[in-house]
């Protein structure tokens, strides 16, 4: 075997498979080796939190994911008590509410039948080609005059092994056959670490990628103890980060620069799960009679927000941009780098609650939401349709993007408008038609244009309340991993034109 692929992917764990989910969507040639003849059929991590069933939902699995798990709704907390056993206190396994709001819960499913929905998913796709039981020997990176020699610049040299069932504890047998090579564009590792049930291992790498070619993931970056149950959770939502920049950065639509944001975002998240982990790791060990309940209480609040990946905010790079506009200083603010809640709004058309991340979910798509304001007031529906001009004229750059891309996902940015109007008294025909494009030759697409109220029964109307949007609007440009990209006013077209153009290519 000599070929080449554009990505090969070393692991089909959970990560691995994440990292490959985003490539079969993208239509991208991969390589997936892996150094087990089949995935888990039991055994290893179980526990799936809110952030990662969506991003299950974002390839369309969740569905089934969802349906099959089990769902841990609350916490109880045991304690020994003159020798006996004694429930403590109970708690919600959950934060609902504001940043934090998901319309999922925390659950369990076997991590092989997690790993079985991925890999009936790429299998439809056709082209990743998963090979095992195989695994690396060697890594060259080969150049000339520091520069890469050629397009394809990584060797990787791969030999079968025994490929003996990850179930089984005694290992596997040596590389058997001779070393086949491969020539990547880019690598993906996600290494596997096996614990010593007597020593708890904490370990995080501080270099998440190497030339930008390289990238590590999952056990590959950080490994600790089981207490925390974040290991598998925490390395798809890493692969999940870096998925959507390589396939981006792949398929020509952004600079390379993108994938610098990887270890600037993930390495802060990697530190918290290893600082968190050796907080509940001790709690646990001390004593009965010297455990603290009310840090025990906090501590499952931690769980459930940021170290579940609800609260995880990213910093500004290349890829996070907040603009200063005084209206948009409220603490209670979703700050760009956030994961945008998925809260329930209306369809201004037909009044159907819909969920925020409903409307983003078409895997790869940038989502420009334009927060509209109270729409019914002449000023604001101005300011309204203004934008909207700005974004049709031939010198925007999110039109020109749009235009090349040709509705193709990585490449495009769809518009949605969000008002907080009262749909008897703002006509569809009110709004600007950007947001009601056609579909086919006699029909228009009606999901472009929400209202932050409430439905029929009473779902919904939280979106401006909880998020701190101004009745004067802003908008929010999000990215295909549902966080906050750019966050600005309504008149802040040409700031996030000149966002969008540092990475951008738009050809």
């Amino acid at each position: 075997m000599h070929d080449k692929y554009d990505v090969v992917i070393v692991g089909a764990g959970p990560a691995g498979l994440t990292a490959a989910a985003w490539m079969s969507i993208s239509g991208i040639k991969t390589l997936l080796v892996d150094k087990d003849s089949s995935p888990p059929k039991s055994g290893h991590a179980d526990g799936i939190e809110c952030r990662t069933f969506e991003v299950l939902e974002t390839f369309g699995l969740v569905d089934v994911a969802w349906k099959e798990s089990n769902k841990t709704v609350e916490i109880a907390y045991w304690n020994d008590q003159g020798g006996s056993m004694c429930r403590v206190f109970t708690r919600p396994n959950m934060i609902s509410g504001g940043e934090y709001h998901s319309s999922y819960a925390e659950s369990t499913l076997a991590q092989g039948r997690v790993q079985q929905l991925f890999l009936d998913f790429i299998e439809s796709h056709q082209n990743v080609t998963v090979l095992r039981p195989y695994e690396p020997h060697s890594l060259t990176f080969i150049t000339r005059g520091g520069s890469p020699v050629d397009d394809y610049p990584i060797q990787l040299e791969i030999a079968r092994c025994g490929g003996k069932s990850s179930n089984k504890d005694e290992g596997h047998e040596p590389m058997q056959g001779p070393l086949n090579i491969i020539q990547a564009r880019l690598v993906f590792l996600v290494a596997s670490f096996k614990a010593d049930v007597t020593h708890v291992g904490q370990r995080l790498c501080r270099q998440y990628s190497f030339r930008d070619r390289v990238f590590l993931a999952g056990d590959a970056v950080h490994t600790h103890t089981p207490k925390a149950g974040k290991g598998m959770n925490t390395s798809m939502q890493d692969a999940f980060n870096i998925g959507w920049k390589i396939s981006s950065v792949v398929l020509g639509s952004a600079t390379p620069a993108i994938l610098e944001t990887y270890q600037q975002e993930r390495l802060p998240v990697g530190q918290a799960l290893l600082d968190f982990d050796k907080r509940i790791y001790r709690m646990v060990s001390l004593k009965p009679d010297d455990q603290d309940c009310e840090a025990m209480k906090q501590t499952i609040q931690e769980e459930n927000s940021s170290a579940s990946g609800l609260g995880v905010v990213y910093r500004p790079n290349l890829l996070v941009q907040e603009t200063q506009i005084h209206d948009l200083d409220s603490d209670r603010a979703l700050r760009a780098g956030s994961r945008l809640p998925d809260m329930m709004v209306l369809n201004h058309s037909d009044g159907r609650p819909w969920r925020m991340h409903e409307i983003l979910n078409k895997a790869g798509r940038w989502n420009l939401l334009i927060f509209g304001g109270n729409v019914s007031k002449k000023c604001q529906m101005g300011r309204v349709h203004k934008i909207a001009e700005s974004l049709s004229r031939s010198s925007s750059l999110v039109g020109k993007i749009n235009r090349a891309s040709r509705g193709c996902g990585f490449s495009s940015i769809e518009l949605t408008l969000i008002h907080c109007a009262s749909r008897d008294i703002v006509e569809l025909d009110d709004l600007p038609r950007i947001f009601t494009p056609s579909q086919g030759p006699m029909g228009i697409d009606y999901t472009k244009i929400f209202v932050d109220t409430a439905s029929h029964t009473g779902v919904g109307g939280m979106v401006y309340r909880d998020l701190a949007i101004p009745k004067t609007g802003c908008i929010m440009l999000i990215r295909p991993d549902q966080h906050v990209a750019f966050r600005g006013g309504l008149e802040s077209v040409s700031e996030m034109d000149h966002f969008l153009a540092k990475f951008w290519l738009c050809n």
